[in-house]
């Protein structure tokens, strides 16, 4: 079987991920001492509450290799091959924490996409994944179709303020 494995920047909540049984791996949201894993400990109405109320502004690190390393060997010992979507590693380390966790594991059941986006960009990504897996692709094919895809999506944004940029 053919799963797929995003980081907590993908725009799905727990309930969608579930459903559609995508795996996730959460970042995690530091407010000074307090650690959160992003989705899991910290829902996004949460977040930004505490971002307009709070007092202390939050960073976000992430997630230690051992986090993926453990999806991994679940995906190994199921068999299934896994095509992870991740945040784009010109904006974080995510994406080498996840390759740091396959070199560790000798598997060749899993794909490692930088996704050069983040959140709804992940999400077009991984809508594109469930079609050409429905389609019966490969794992190899299906790689090598979001890397030639992940170029060619973009995201916009504007905000009111950079106060917290």
């Amino acid at each position: 079987m053919i799963r797929i494995l995003v980081d907590s920047t993908a725009d799905f909540s727990l309930e969608e991920l579930k459903a559609r049984n995508i795996s996730m791996v959460p970042l995690n949201v530091n407010f000074g001492e307090e650690s959160l894993q992003d989705t899991i400990e910290l829902e996004k109405d949460q977040f930004y509450d505490r971002l307009i109320n709070g007092t202390v502004h939050p960073k976000t690190s992430l997630p230690a290799p051992a986090a993926f390393l453990e999806k991994f060997e679940e995906a190994q010992a199921a068999g299934d091959q896994l095509i992870c979507i991740l945040l784009s590693g010109g904006i974080s380390g995510t994406w080498q924490s996840a390759v740091n966790a396959k070199e560790m594991l000798e598997y060749d059941g899993i794909y490692v996409i930088d996704s050069r986006t983040t959140a709804c960009g992940i999400r077009l990504l991984v809508e594109y994944a469930e079609k050409l897996i429905a389609e019966g692709l490969s794992a190899p094919e299906i790689a090598e179709k979001l890397e030639e895809l992940k170029g060619r999506v973009q995201i916009f944004a504007a905000v009111d303020t950079l106060e917290y940029l």
